[in-house]
Parts: structure tokens; C-alpha cells; sequence
């Protein structure tokens, strides 16, 4: 039973690992679409 748990747990730390690097990548092409944005707007590429 007690393996069970820990299997359990690892899959849930992985999960929660695997959504925030997920989160962290959409941030950050977000962040180089506004730039992107931004700079288009103030008349450069």
C-alpha cells in the first residue's frame, strides 16, 4: 500500500512539474509576441 502512495505522489509531482514548464513556455511566447508587438508599433521589424 505504502508503494502505491509513493507512485502516486511521484505522478502527482510530475503532473504539477509538467503543467508549470508547460505555463512557463506560453508565458514566455507571450512575452516575445508583445515585444514583438511593441517594437512593430514603434515602427521597427
Amino acid at each position: 500500500m505504502f508503494v502505491v502512495a509513493l507512485i502516486g505522489l511521484v505522478l502527482v509531482v510530475a503532473a504539477g512539474w509538467y503543467v508549470s514548464r508547460r505555463r512557463a513556455d506560453v508565458m514566455d511566447y507571450h512575452d516575445l509576441d508583445e515585444v514583438r508587438i511593441n517594437r512593430h508599433r514603434e515602427g521597427g521589424v
